[in-house]
């Protein structure tokens, strides 16, 4: 498919508490459907409102997607906060969660700060595959795990070869994905030209769509 376009899924927002918004499928598990997670990381000083188009499109694409709330999203903390919520909301009876939680497939994705949020908390164990956005962060590129790294071309905030740096220390199945004419702020709102490899991407590593 274009994974550019809107998915099937119809997309409705949940705010458990102050610190994660989750954006999912509105009918969870319809079809025997359990639904691979996806926790968001926001860059500094954004919150998801900033980055509302792209956590839509991949929710409409069959992801539970929680957002960490914080506009300081790089210890990895906030957003692993989301998928303990989730494990919980997973296992807790007359919950909209409960069962629909494809808990054996996590990825971490974010932009900028959020970026290095991602690969920070991929060192827990429960995370599959790492969508670092226009980030990176000395010495978390090492988990071993699937990880693909996006920067733009123009972007002079996170610069393209700061990036390169952590790629080539990559210990596990690593790609470098460089957009051309993107500046920092592509990202922001449905990601423009990042959102289509993001989105497939994710089906691929945590969703078995093997298109």
């Amino acid at each position: 498919g274009n994974y550019a376009d809107r998915g099937p899924w119809a997309v409705t927002t949940t705010s458990p508490n102050a610190t994660t918004i989750v954006y999912h499928p509105s009918a969870l598990g319809q079809g025997g459907v359990r639904h691979a997670v996806l926790l968001w990381g926001n860059g500094t000083f954004t919150t998801p409102a900033q980055y509302d188009g792209l956590l839509r499109h991949l929710a409409s694409h069959g992801f539970i997607v929680a957002a960490a709330t914080t506009t300081n999203a790089g210890s990895g903390q906030e957003m692993l906060a989301g998928l303990n919520w989730l494990t919980t909301a997973n296992g807790q009876a007359g919950s909209p969660f409960a069962g629909k939680v494809d808990l054996a497939n996590v990825g971490t994705v974010g932009h900028s700060q959020g970026a290095v949020g991602a690969l920070a908390a991929a060192r827990d164990a429960r995370v599959k595959t790492i969508i670092p956005v226009q980030g990176a962060g000395a010495g978390l590129s090492a988990s071993g795990k699937p990880t693909i790294y996006f920067v733009g071309q123009n972007d002079t905030t996170v610069r393209p070869n700061d990036v390169l740096r952590a790629y080539e220390a990559g210990t596990g199945p690593t790609v470098f994905a460089e957009l051309a004419g993107a500046t920092h702020l592509t990202t922001l709102g449905d990601a423009g030209g990042f959102r289509s490899a993001v989105t497939a991407w994710a089906r691929w590593q945590l969703a078995g769509d093997t298109v």
